[in-house]
């Protein structure tokens, strides 16, 4: 088996990236999309009187209230309430993974 010797493995590196990366736009390519943590289901706020929320920039908007911490320490989350947050998961949508409060009609 023959292997590339050390001093030259940048520059072949260099090669192949030019080859496999012709027209691409490699920061697009290598690079993750945004998610918002309010986007991210396993994501909560929890307020100060047991509500359960999602956004921290959006806490005076009723929509932002999507279930109650009970007083036994479990967690009643209204999906329905949940899935205006979480829908850019199943629809690919990068803005409302971005900031899905922005994505609210």
């Amino acid at each position: 088996m023959e292997t590339i010797p050390t001093r030259s493995q940048a520059g072949i590196i260099r090669e192949l990236e030019k080859i496999v990366l012709d027209g691409v736009d490699s920061d697009a390519l290598f690079s993750a999309p945004e998610i918002c943590y309010a986007a991210r289901p396993n994501s909560l706020v929890i307020r100060a009187d047991g509500r359960v929320g999602k956004c921290t920039v959006a806490l005076s908007d009723t929509r932002n209230t999507i279930g109650q911490l009970l007083s036994d320490g479990s967690l009643q989350i209204d999906n329905a309430l949940l899935g205006p947050w979480v829908h850019g998961w199943a629809s690919g949508d990068l803005a409302a993974l971005a900031c899905p409060y922005t994505s609210f009609s």
